[in-house]
């Protein structure tokens, strides 16, 4: 849980158009825009971390869990 004041990261999420309908409203390859998922400022930085070493982006997973895989997984 974030407390009240807290600095926070916003992730902007989107999804690809799965349907006829939604192509043709967003393009065959545009983004529909979905709620944004809010991080504490650690979790956030670990987040964006990860993402830079190439780890798969996981936002609403327990990002210290994915910091720690990553540390321990084989080369």
């Amino acid at each position: 849980m974030i407390e009240k004041g807290s600095i926070v990261g916003e992730i902007h999420r989107y999804q690809v158009p799965d349907d006829e309908i939604q192509e043709r409203i967003y393009g065959e390859d545009g983004e529909i825009p979905r709620a944004s998922k809010y991080m504490c400022e650690e979790c956030c930085d670990i987040f964006f971390s990860l993402s830079d070493l190439g780890f798969c982006e996981q936002p609403g997973e327990d990002q210290h869990q994915l910091l720690n895989e990553y540390h321990h997984e084989p080369l």
